[in-house]
This record gives C-alpha cells, structure tokens and sequence, in this order.
C-alpha cells in the first residue's frame, strides 16, 4: 500500500512532489515511461504541473493515480489536490465544464438523424407493398 505520503499532509506542488518521490528513488523519467506506459512527454507534464499539457482531466487524475502508485504515494492527496486546483482555475475548457454544459447546440441531432432514417425505411416499405399488390 502506498505511503510515502498521508492525506493530512499537505502537498506544496503535485509535480514536485511526484518528481521528487522518483529522483529519490534514483529513477528516471525513461524508467518510469517504460514502467507504466506513459509517455514521458506526460510525465514530463506531470512533473511540471502543465496539466494543460494532458488533453482531459480524466487522463491527468489517471495519470496522477498510476505515477504515483508506482512511486509508492498515496496517489488520492495529490488527485484531491489537483481537484482543488481545477476548481480554483475554474477553466472553461475542462471536461467538467464541457459535461455541464448542454447548450453547446448539439443535442439535436441524433434524434433527428433517428427520424430520418426511420421515414426512409417507411418509405421503402411502402413501395415494397404497393409494388408487391
């Protein structure tokens, strides 16, 4: 179970404190790229608190989680902290903001796309059954 860091303890800066977990365990970024499958430019990203780096808040908070867990750090004090952040930022382009958003306009058109297709087959089945009698 990770525990290199508690969740009362208080985090100054999620990249620093994920960048200093690895060099403190002589690891390098290329070690952990090959280790869990992130690429280091994400890592890198991570380190360096350029979440905007990493399109989605879903991949940051899974990136934050898996980084962490393989540095052995209770990975939820850094998520809850980056949650904090967003919320302080209140960015408009993140994922939550998109999610809440329901005027974006598009709405409309799988219901319309399903009406569409639907009076095409009742077409074609009433030629099929006028052409049949």
């Amino acid at each position: 179970m990770p525990s290199r860091l508690s969740q009362n303890e208080t985090i100054t800066s999620i990249g620093e404190t994920l960048a200093s977990a690895r060099r403190d365990q002589k690891l390098t970024i290329k070690d952990a790229e090959q280790a869990i499958k992130i690429r280091s430019k994400y890592i890198t990203a991570l380190e360096k608190d350029a979440f905007d780096q990493i399109s989605g808040e879903a991949y940051v908070i899974g990136f934050i989680q898996t980084y962490a867990q393989w540095l052995d750090i209770d990975p939820l004090p850094l998520v809850d902290a980056y949650k904090k952040e967003l919320g302080l930022r209140g960015d408009p382009k993140s994922d939550n903001a998109t999610l809440i958003d329901s005027g974006s306009g598009r709405g409309w058109l799988a219901p319309v796309a399903g009406g569409i297709v639907i009076l095409v087959f009742a077409g074609l089945a009433i030629r099929l059954i006028v052409n049949y009698f």
